[in-house]
């Protein structure tokens, strides 16, 4: 077999375990190659991927796209906090930590590659969608089973039958033993919306990759399914009871308008407004659990808040004592509690700023300059042509952006998966056709 056969063959298994990655995200199972080890099996799809990648002959030199700039901040980023583990008291759990990132990380060049073409593009993005559609059926499923059945039927089926098939032998007895999957509001315990994930907030984050997608296909093909999609997604994420969530999705909505208000037809604005409209009233009304979840976010004296401001001022002056390199990444709980281990459940409930205490003002600089560059290059393909994929990709980097100031999002394998491929896709230039529905005389459309 000849060199250049070699090549296509691995091309095209790389094209296919791509499409294989989008559908497997929210099924991901766990594997325990040894004891107390965990392996998201994830992370062994990545592995192989670039394996295929680099038997393809490619390399960061032959990506005609990619963002010099972007790869800058995930160079320093990456770099400083490897340099912060000179400084933890715990250096294995930092070294566990920087190799998931790393590993994780390797998607993105691979990304960059996959979607230089605009087909492979749209149609890595709708395997996703049905993906996350079907996880959110099953989340809603068992959302509503606990009117049923009660919602210790519930918990007793997900210990048996899922978590440590899912999460893993080791922390999936983390997770069974301090759960997160009931809220009280009003009074009444809930059971949460979360599907197959450890979490609801893990879950919500990454629907929030899902539900722009979604409304941005169903503007650019105008076919309904999408926009059935949307609002099951959007359901689930408010019985996620994510506040978190509930504030990116206003907020990104928010910003994604702003920066679109040129580019888009008069009945796409009054759909988007109808959408936002919808959600602050679920949100605001004072009626029922969801709302009430959201007005809690304001009550500095509820317990979660409170636990959230204790660990920001202890977080702060950690950072403060370690300005340059941090305490070491992934050492937070360690510099906080005397007692702690390493899949304890103390975090600064802050992407942001865990970065900052943990990796230092080198690092977090590194972060910053990723956003920054990311938004940068969007809106200057926004500015020169708006498409469904800019639109969706903008209104979910603001979401993770925004529910991580509130959450730790950076550790979950399908949600750090996804941050990196649509870090790569704020670069790709991909030039939509014609819009479908312009072609047919439909009503929605995005101007150029």
């Amino acid at each position: 077999m000849s060199q250049a056969q070699i090549k296509s063959l691995a091309d095209k298994a790389l094209w296919y375990g791509m499409l294989f990655l989008g559908t497997y995200l929210p099924w991901q199972i766990a594997l325990n190659p040894a004891p107390d080890i965990d392996l998201a099996s994830i992370r062994v799809v990545i592995i192989v991927l670039f394996i295929l990648y680099v038997t393809g002959g490619n390399s960061f030199a032959k990506i005609r796209q990619i963002d010099s700039k972007i790869t800058l901040g995930i160079v320093i980023w990456f770099g400083a906090l490897a340099i912060s583990l000179f400084s933890a008291q715990e250096l294995f759990w930092g070294f566990k930590k920087l190799i998931f990132l790393i590993n994780i990380a390797i998607i993105y060049p691979i990304s960059l590659w996959a979607f230089d073409d605009d087909s492979k593009t749209t149609q890595f993005i709708k395997v996703f969608l049905w993906s996350a559609l079907g996880a959110s059926v099953i989340a809603l499923i068992l959302f509503f089973s606990q009117f049923i059945v009660g919602w210790e039927a519930i918990k007793t089926f997900l210990v048996d039958n899922i978590a440590f098939l899912f999460w893993g032998e080791s922390f999936g007895y983390e997770v069974v033993r301090n759960p997160s999957w009931l809220v009280n509001i009003g009074g009444r315990d809930y059971f949460r919306a979360f599907g197959l994930f450890p979490d609801a907030h893990t879950f919500a984050i990454f629907l929030g990759f899902a539900l722009p997608s979604s409304i941005g296909i169903y503007l650019w093909e105008n076919k309904n399914k999408y926009l059935v999609f949307a609002g099951i997604i959007l359901i689930t994420i408010f019985f996620s009871f994510s506040r978190s969530s509930y504030i990116g999705i206003l907020l990104g909505l928010i910003f994604t308008a702003a920066i679109f208000r040129n580019k888009i037809d008069k009945n796409t604005k009054i759909l988007l407004s109808i959408i936002g409209i919808l959600t602050v009233i679920v949100l605001l009304f004072p009626v029922g659990p969801i709302s009430e979840r959201f007005y809690s976010t304001f009550n500095s004296s509820e317990n979660s808040n409170s636990m959230r401001l204790g660990y920001w001022h202890q977080a702060w002056d950690l950072f403060l004592k370690h300005p340059l390199f941090g305490a070491g990444l992934g050492n937070f709980a360690a510099e906080i509690s005397n007692r702690a281990y390493y899949r304890e459940a103390i975090n600064v409930h802050n992407s942001h700023l865990e970065i900052l205490a943990e990796g230092g003002i080198i690092a977090f600089l590194g972060w910053v300059l990723v956003w920054l560059f990311s938004f940068k290059a969007l809106i200057k393909k926004i500015r020169k042509k708006a498409n469904w994929l800019n639109f969706a990709i903008f209104w979910s980097l603001v979401w993770f952006a925004v529910a991580n100031f509130f959450e730790i999002g950076l550790y979950s394998p399908q949600v750090t998966t996804l941050l990196f491929i649509f870090l790569a896709l704020a670069q790709t230039k991909y030039h939509a056709p014609e819009e479908p529905n312009s072609k047919k005389g439909e009503s929605y459309g995005f101007y150029v």
